[in-house]
């Protein structure tokens, strides 16, 4: 926001822009940058271009003579609209000019093509006031001649945060207002002249039929006539373009600046090109295709509120115009639309047209009724000033519904100390009251009643006036002291408890956390719909605000997915991660939800390094890394087999899984005894392709709950150290190459012997051109009572091999 805006209202106002920006983020707006707090230039002066002559070496510069009223000096310029008798800003040398990378430059004598130039006419860009670069800046006929342009053309700029409740901020007269009340000064609100209610009391050329007064209480219209479309003076142009709006034509770019200024979103029809003397607004009967002034084609939904003359729709209401009734230079009449729509309609348009415009913005967030004719007044004021047209009519439209009388609030001074904490007198509360300019009177003893303005949306209870004496008295100024606080006695909630402990094992496995939304779109439910069962259905949210966020996940795959592309969008291809979230599904009419672990790895390992081409290993990411991982979280008494303790149906196993979104060859299902708690694999290349995801992805998800239910079921038993030592055996077999080890290691653990401690895969070999695999096992036995012999150890290795032999060929 402009801060000379904000002046326009504050005349008074002596604050530098740094002690502005002070002001209104302790007032609870927060400004998150203030651009130009001083002059992005300096030496620079209003200069009269007295004549200009060709350059005679240079077929594309000028030689102007330039005056600065004290003196004439030649200055070599390449501008096209450089002529005589305009006024431009002149670059003395010496002059310091601040460029694209916010560095100083000087401006120095130069000889261009044997032409000495005095200094320099400088465009808008090279003053920082704009993007124009194609001519220099022509200024006001009534800028006196060597005037430093510093203080008439500097202009800092606040970027404002605001938060949804806080929609009469959205201009430079609410900002006004806030600042006035916080620093008592007075705030100089302008008065212009009432429009003509008809022509000379016949019968009104404009007609308005509202159709919906729930969706538009009030309506006013301006007609004008005699009107000229051209280029925006200059001081207009400087405020739009510092604000960041492209300047268009004066009667648009007047529209505009009413909307920064007061914060009223205006709509100017070319009257010519409407059809009839019948404005309906009125809600659309059917879907249809409507061109915007942005010249894009939309589809409208039945029941959006519409602008509509005779042929048809000319604006979507609140939030865009229509191409075929477009202000332009043809235009000669004006009809000015001055209007309050309902901000839950504009809120669901946008929505469901995905499309978001500052009028719509200001609507969505709630305007000042009070202000609308008056903004309609202002506007046909610079229309007639500027585009030298004449208002010859103003149609208005006030539903029966709609009532000005402002919200009354009762305040009880004794909860200022109660809640606040502040030992607030009534007169110091009755004085801030009135810097709020919310009117009140006494109705009984400790009570004031409060009238709350129209434009405050944001108040309408008493802790709501509470915060606002809170925000006017000043958070800095809150006494400090001591917090006092009082711990539960309930113990933490095991659920959470246990989902911490994951959460710590997989930041210990060097996994950085991702968060993902609970609702996705149906462009992304493909992903996970074959992860339901056939008895489990997706949970669909009622007032969805958008198709994007309409269905509740029943997966935390997909999110996850979104966010890889996203970081591989901006060259971020290696990731290792992790999610724990809930997932949400319908069983019998009966929706629940459930805590799920998500695991996903994709590029590198590790950074590049300039020795990895020696290194005989691969860098990337690859299944057996992410099932390690899984195997880390996963406790010891699960992960490994108990074989002493026979506890052989609680531990982890893994099973080939048929998952369509993972790789054939390259997935399984994680067991703990017979119940499945996860998946995990390597996705699938198709999916990957359609997601636009170059690199290979490893994904798995486990059920937390499941998972710590097995955990649960475990009895902890203490043993102690064993005394002896172990022998190792390693036993060397062919197998199909297809054929998954499992059965093999079930075969081992249903003949081991009190003396096999563990068995493990020390090796696997499958040379490509055979159809057989070589697994090497190893072997720990272990006595706890005495050391085994080797003869003792053979005897049971061999024995044991015999028994698994005979069971894996049957």
């Amino acid at each position: 926001m402009p801060l000379s805006l904000i002046r326009s209202y504050l005349p008074s106002l002596t604050l530098s822009p740094k002690e502005v920006a002070d002001v209104l983020t302790l007032a609870g707006v927060e400004v998150d940058h203030l651009l130009h707090p001083t002059a992005p230039f300096s030496g620079v002066y209003v200069g009269e271009v007295v004549s200009v002559l060709p350059h005679p070496n240079a077929e594309r510069l000028r030689v102007a003579e330039v005056s600065d009223g004290k003196e004439t000096v030649s200055v070599v310029c390449g501008a096209p609209n450089c002529r005589a008798g305009i006024k431009t800003a002149f670059a003395k040398p010496g002059a310091l000019l601040t460029d694209a990378q916010g560095e100083k430059q000087k401006i120095s004598r130069a000889k261009l093509r044997g032409i000495e130039s005095n200094g320099m006419l400088c465009s808008e860009e090279e003053l920082s006031l704009g993007k124009a670069s194609d001519g220099i800046v022509e200024l006001p006929h009534e800028f006196q001649t060597g005037a430093d342009l510093a203080p008439l053309l500097w202009d800092p700029l606040f970027e404002i945060s605001l938060t949804p409740d806080l929609g009469h901020c959205l201009s430079a007269l609410g900002l006004a207002r806030l600042i006035a009340s916080v620093e008592h000064v007075s705030l100089s609100l302008p008065k212009f002249p009432s429009l003509k209610k008809n022509r000379d009391g016949k019968e009104k050329e404009w007609k308005l039929e509202i159709q919906a007064p729930d969706l538009c209480p009030l309506y006013f219209g301006a007609l004008m006539e005699d009107v000229k479309i051209g280029p925006s003076p200059f001081w207009l142009r400087k405020v739009l373009t510092a604000a960041g709006i492209r300047p268009i034509c004066n009667a648009v770019d007047i529209g505009n600046y009413i909307l920064l200024k007061r914060g009223q979103p205006l709509h100017l029809f070319d009257a010519d090109a409407l059809q009839g003397n019948t404005l309906f607004v009125k809600r659309a009967e059917k879907e249809s295709v409507f061109r915007g002034l942005d010249e894009i084609e939309r589809t409208i939904p039945e029941g959006t509120l519409l602008i509509s003359d005779q042929k048809g729709p000319v604006a979507i209401a609140g939030i865009l115009g229509g191409e075929r009734s477009s202000t332009g230079e043809k235009t000669k009449r004006l009809f000015i639309e001055s209007a309050l729509f309902s901000p839950s309609s504009i809120r669901k348009t946008m929505k469901k047209l995905d499309l978001r415009t500052e009028s719509g913005h200001r609507f969505e967030r709630g305007i000042d009724p009070e202000g609308i004719e008056s903004a309609l007044q202002e506007a046909a004021a610079l229309i007639a000033e500027i585009c030298g047209g004449k208002a010859v009519e103003e149609t208005a439209y006030q539903s029966p519904g709609f009532s000005f009388a402002p919200k009354k609030i009762p305040l009880r001074l004794a909860q200022i100390p109660r809640l606040l904490g502040l030992p607030l007198s009534q007169g110091e509360t009755e004085g801030i009251l009135r810097r709020l300019h919310f009117p009140f009177q006494e109705a009984t003893l400790g009570t004031l009643e409060v009238t709350v303005p129209l434009y405050r949306h944001d108040v309408s209870k008493e802790i709501d006036l509470l915060e606002e004496i809170a925000r006017l008295y000043g958070y800095h100024r809150f006494p400090a002291g001591n917090l006092c606080s009082s711990l539960s006695s309930l113990p933490h909630d095991p659920v959470w408890l246990w989902e911490e402990r994951v959460r710590k094992g997989c930041l210990g496995l060097g996994l950085q956390e991702f968060l993902t939304a609970d609702l996705i779109g149906p462009q992304l439910i493909s992903l996970a719909k074959e992860w339901l069962h056939p008895n489990l259905h997706l949970l669909q949210t009622i007032n969805s605000k958008t198709e994007h966020y309409s269905l509740l996940r029943p997966s935390l795959l997909p999110g996850l997915l979104e966010v890889v592309r996203h970081n591989g969008n901006q060259k971020r291809r290696d990731i290792a991660a992790f999610e724990i979230g809930n997932i949400h599904l319908m069983e019998k009419e009966a929706p629940f939800e459930r805590a799920m672990l998500a695991l996903v790895l994709t590029g590198k390992r590790a950074p590049s390094h300039w020795s990895d081409s020696e290194k005989k290993s691969s860098n990337a990411w690859d299944f057996f890394d992410l099932k390690g991982m899984i195997e880390s979280l996963l406790p010891t008494s699960l992960a490994d087999r108990s074989l002493k303790a026979g506890k052989k149906s609680l531990a982890s196993r893994y099973e080939h899984s048929s998952h369509p979104s993972f790789h054939p060859h390259a997935q399984a299902h994680l067991f703990i005894g017979d119940d499945r708690i996860g998946s995990l694999g390597q996705l699938h290349p198709e999916l990957t392709t359609a997601m636009q995801i170059e690199e290979k992805v490893f994904y798995a998800e486990i059920d937390l709950q499941s998972w710590r239910d097995a955990l649960n079921s475990l009895e902890s038993r203490m043993q102690p150290l064993p005394k002896f030592p172990n022998s190792e055996r390693d036993w060397t077999l062919p197998w199909p190459r297809r054929k998954a080890i499992q059965p093999l290691l079930d075969a081992v653990y249903a003949h081991a012997s009190p003396l096999l401690e563990d068995v493990h895969l020390l090796d696997l070999y499958a040379p490509a051109e055979k159809e057989e695999k070589m697994v090497t096992l190893r072997f720990l036995y272990r006595d706890s009572l005495k050391t085994l012999s080797f003869d003792e150890v053979q005897k049971e290795h061999d024995r044991l091999v015999t028994e698994v032999l005979k069971t894996v060929a049957n």
